[in-house]
């Protein structure tokens, strides 16, 4: 009698499964604020917003060079263009452009070359430039 294959195929992927590095194909960068700059805001309206845009974890998507944050998306409308996507050598650039009246520019930049982890980043949004860190 033949045996089937199957149980040796999928005991072999379950190994696989269970050794693979769980940060492998990842594609998401999760980003923390810690810093602001709002030219022409005093110090209290800096403080609050700041206050603010850190309850939420800022997401960004490598592939898409979407951002999901309540505040700090850029996932309203626009153009999201990938001006690099990051390497040992570059960092990581987004930007979402909405034109017309009322204009908008939004730019995410993620320090991929920083060795280990955590790579600093740098976003400006509506006038206002943040900085972090990435993971």
């Amino acid at each position: 009698m033949m045996k089937h294959p199957f149980p040796n195929a999928l005991a072999g992927l379950i190994v696989f499964l269970a050794t693979a590095p769980v940060s492998a194909g990842t594609t998401n960068y999760t980003c923390e604020i810690s810093e602001i700059l709002m030219p022409g805001q005093g110090k209290e309206v800096a403080d609050y917003t700041l206050q603010r845009v850190q309850k939420d974890k800022l997401i960004i998507d490598r592939e898409t060079g979407r951002a999901f944050h309540p505040t700090l998306g850029n996932t309203s409308g626009g153009k999201i263009h990938i001006v690099d996507r990051g390497s040992s050598q570059n960092s990581f650039k987004a930007l979402r452009v909405i034109s017309g009246v009322g204009s908008y520019v939004d730019y995410y930049e993620v320090k991929e070359y920083t060795s280990g982890p955590v790579k600093p980043m740098l976003l400006v949004n509506s006038g206002a430039a943040y900085s972090g860190v990435c993971r």
